[in-house]
C-alpha cells in the first residue's frame, strides 16, 4: 500500500508539472489578446445580468484574474480573498481529494481557508479541512520549492484517513456554491 501511495504521489508530481507548463503557456495566450481591468462593482453587474446563467463562475474568474490565479492574493479585498480560498478548497478537493489540495501550494493556505469556510457559513467543511490538515502534520507536501527531504510521506493509515475525509466532503452537506453566492450578495460592496 505504501508503494502504491508513492506511485500516486509521483504521478501527481509529473502531472502537476505538465499542467503548470501548459497553464503557463495558455495564460500567455489568453492575456496576450484579452487584457481587462477588474473594476469595482463587477459582481453586482454580473449578478444583475439576467442573461448570465452562471454568475458565480464569472465572479470567480474575475477574482482569479485579479490575484493572478493565487500568485498575488494581496490584491484582493478581504472578502474576495474569502471567496478565493473557499473556491480553492472546493475545486482542489473535488478534483482529486484532500491529497491533491495539500500536494499543491493551495495547501499552504489551509489555515486561512478554514477561517474563510467558517465565515461563509460552512463549519462542517471547515472541520474536514482541519482534520485533513492534521494528517499533514508538517504542512502541504510539495510546491516545487521544498527539497524532497522536506516532503511528508504519508502512512497507509493516513492515506485511508484522507480517503474517508474525501468521501465526507463529497457528501456535500454544505453547498459551497450557494454559500459563496450568498456571501457575495451580502457583501456586494466589496466585489
Amino acid at each position: 500500500m505504501a508503494l502504491l501511495a508513492k506511485i500516486i504521489v509521483s504521478f501527481f508530481k509529473v502531472l502537476g508539472l505538465i499542467i503548470r507548463i501548459f497553464e503557463r503557456n495558455r495564460k500567455k495566450d489568453i492575456y496576450a489578446f484579452k487584457e481587462e481591468l477588474i473594476e469595482p462593482g463587477y459582481a453586482e453587474k454580473i449578478i444583475t445580468d439576467d442573461k448570465n446563467p452562471h454568475p458565480l463562475l464569472d465572479i470567480l474568474w474575475k477574482i482569479q484574474k485579479k490575484c493572478e490565479h493565487g500568485r498575488k492574493l494581496e490584491q484582493l479585498t478581504s472578502r474576495e480573498r474569502v471567496i478565493y480560498l473557499t473556491d480553492e478548497v472546493n475545486g482542489q478537493v473535488h478534483s482529486s481529494g484532500f491529497c491533491h489540495y495539500f500536494f499543491y501550494p493551495s495547501g499552504a493556505n489551509s489555515k486561512e481557508a478554514i477561517m474563510a469556510l467558517k465565515e461563509i457559513g460552512a463549519p462542517y467543511t471547515a472541520s474536514l479541512v482541519q482534520e485533513a490538515k492534521n494528517v499533514y502534520r508538517n504542512g502541504f507536501t510539495h510546491c516545487w520549492k521544498n527539497p524532497p527531504e522536506d516532503e511528508v510521506e504519508l502512512t497507509d493509515e493516513e492515506m485511508e484517513r484522507l480517503d474517508t475525509l474525501d468521501n465526507k466532503f463529497y457528501e456535500y452537506r454544505e453547498n459551497l456554491d450557494e454559500l459563496q453566492m450568498k456571501y457575495i450578495k451580502e457583501h456586494i460592496e466589496d466585489f
